[in-house]
């Protein structure tokens, strides 16, 4: 009973780091998305 629980810990603690590294992952390509739209804009200053 208890190995069921600690299992269900287990899957649910990796999906969250999966999530994480994704969200991270997400969050680098909107900055990167950020800094290569603004280049262009101080460019034209």
């Amino acid at each position: 009973m208890s190995h069921d629980k600690e299992e269900m810990k287990d899957k649910i603690h990796y999906q969250i780091n999966q999530i994480d590294e994704l969200l991270e992952n997400i969050l680098s390509i909107i900055v990167e998305g950020i800094k290569a739209i603004s280049r262009p804009l101080q460019q034209h200053r």
